[in-house]
């Protein structure tokens, strides 16, 4: 078994205890194609024990630069490979808890002739721009990270 990149800290500050989780940072991108359509991962959670819409993305390996993180899970996660990631902006998910951060990129243009297969367990989902906010509000959308991806870049 892979050992976990996450771990339980704990620090004093102004005499109190805290407990927080060390994280690898996230980064995900927003593709959106020339039909107007955002390309969202659909994938199990088990922590959740759900399945979430979500953008392509995932941990960044300390070898890596962020934009080769990017590109590398979209690449696994969708089997499309991005020419570039552009970087939009960084956010973190939780301060007081957590140390993650996520990296948010921006793909405009993918490689014509380089498809490979996606992750086993991963579906692929064309969403309309126009649909994302009822999907937001129906809580069809509920990622962090994809929600504030979308509303930065104007879906």
């Amino acid at each position: 078994m892979k050992k976990s990149a996450y771990q339980i800290k704990s620090m004093s500050y102004k005499g109190e205890s805290l407990d927080y989780i060390q994280m690898p940072d996230t980064c995900v991108a927003l593709y959106k194609n020339a039909a107007n359509q955002v390309l969202l991962v659909k994938q199990y959670r088990p922590i959740f024990d759900a399945y979430f819409l979500e953008l392509p993305g995932g941990s960044h390996e300390k070898d890596e630069t962020l934009e080769e993180t990017v590109i590398r899970e979209f690449r696994e996660e969708t089997g499309l490979v991005p020419i570039k990631a552009n970087f939009v902006i960084t956010i973190i998910l939780s301060i007081g808890s957590s140390t993650e951060k996520a990296h948010i990129f921006y793909v405009d243009q993918l490689e014509p002739n380089k498809v490979y297969k996606p992750e086993e367990g991963i579906e692929l989902h064309w969403i309309n721009l126009s649909a994302v906010p009822e999907l937001i509000k129906n809580r069809q959308i509920v990622d962090a990270k994809t929600i504030i991806a979308l509303q930065t870049l104007g879906a």
